[in-house]
């Protein structure tokens, strides 16, 4: 095994930080790591090129091509605390004679399933902690899941991205030590892309702490971050350090589905409504208030996630050949977000009593005005599939 590979990166959680939920983690990556263009090589203490490092990756890659059916890299996902599903990522092959890849002769491939475990038990315990000690609200929710947690599972997913020299797409960053990952990898040529949410750039913890279980809206995964984090994520979609602003648009009614985890911050399903007022929220407080170029709010909610995700150039672009999808944008209509007036069909906005500047008017798909004004004018049916290239513009 290449000597430049081999680094141990370890993770410690540092003090009682969210109920003292990260007590150590632990994770061998044997990817060298660099900051700048430059990086140690391990175990001759030599600097190593950039030509030297791709030559190590491809040896790596080599070496662990064998991999079979009975090593892999185990990931436990949750959703919501509840349901779990386990991926296999055949990726590490079986030891080598010279000293395997893992940790005192022990497989990358064991150890890693074991963390994947680790990490889901130490979750879990964090949680059953939080319950004993009477910490049941919705703010609860966002404290048992700090932003060190995040920034470590960015972390992982970049290095096995990394190694296995595919591109990796990081959905719902929320904090600024997940958008330090990024930024760190992007800038040392690691074709990794991430998106952020207007709930991220707008809203905050405090929205958790609201009396009685109002907290409760506001549930979702990644939590709310204290307000400290808003400038840096704004500061990242106008660097490129972030691509893409989403919705992660997942609604459940506050009267009959938010209630369910009353006395349990666990039980509260988490998502919020926020699709219908994406283009607004970002067009008034990143182009109106001077943090975003008109050409970038473009790139952010348009051309890029159609690069990105294999569309361009059928969607994304004004040109011959390319749909005629088209929103015609009235910058200067005045808006109020509320449930009273909003077309999503939940109970409750998160957004509730914005007032935004800039709205669309008018709505055509494939030709067809589909939106006029506050009318929907589109038929059932009326959708075509889009077959997408495999890797998009990730490579671009």
């Amino acid at each position: 095994m290449c000597n430049v590979l081999r680094q141990r990166v370890i993770l410690h959680g540092q003090g009682n930080v969210a109920a003292e939920q990260v007590e150590r983690v632990e994770f061998a990556v044997f990817v060298k790591r660099v900051s700048g263009a430059a990086a140690q090589a391990h175990d001759s203490g030599q600097t190593a090129s950039g030509f030297q490092r791709r030559k190590a990756l491809e040896q790596f890659r080599r070496d662990v091509a064998v991999g079979t059916e009975e090593h892999g890299v185990r990931r436990r996902v949750e959703n919501n605390g509840t349901a779990r599903r386990r991926e296999r990522v055949h990726m590490f092959g079986e030891e080598r004679n010279e000293g395997g890849i893992g940790h005192q002769g022990e497989s990358l491939s064991r150890r890693g399933g074991q963390h994947g475990g680790l990490v889901v038990e130490e979750k879990e315990r964090t949680f059953a902690r939080a319950l004993a000690e009477g910490k049941t609200a919705p703010v609860y929710h966002a404290l048992t899941r700090p932003p060190l947690a995040e920034a470590e599972a960015v972390h992982r997913a970049i290095a096995l991205a990394e190694i296995a020299g595919a591109p990796v797409y990081i959905v719902h960053l929320s904090s600024e030590d997940a958008l330090n990952q990024v930024r760190e990898a992007r800038d040392r040529g690691v074709p990794v892309f991430a998106e952020t949410c207007p709930q991220y750039l707008l809203l905050s913890i405090d929205e958790l702490a609201r009396p009685g279980f109002e907290g409760a809206k506001y549930v979702f995964t990644p939590p709310l971050r204290p307000k400290e984090h808003q400038p840096k994520l704004w500061e990242g979609l106008r660097h490129d350090h972030l691509q893409v602003v989403s919705a992660d648009h997942c609604p459940f009614c506050f009267a009959d589905q938010k209630i369910l985890g009353k006395d349990d911050f666990t039980k509260i399903p988490n998502g919020g409504p926020g699709i219908e007022n994406r283009l607004q929220l970002i067009y008034h407080h990143g182009v109106n208030s001077g943090k975003l170029s008109l050409n970038r709010f473009v790139e952010l909610t348009s051309t890029t996630p159609a690069r990105l995700f294999g569309m361009y150039p059928k969607k994304g672009e004004i040109a011959p050949g390319s749909d005629a999808d088209l929103v015609l944008w009235d910058p200067h209509a005045a808006h109020t977000i509320s449930a009273a007036t909003h077309h999503m069909r939940v109970d409750y906005s998160m957004f509730e009593g914005f007032q935004v500047r800039g709205n669309a008017r008018t709505v055509i798909s494939r030709g067809e005005v589909i939106v006029d004004g506050d009318r929907f004018l589109g038929k059932p049916g009326r959708g075509n599939y889009l077959k997408r290239a495999a890797r998009g513009g990730a490579w671009k």
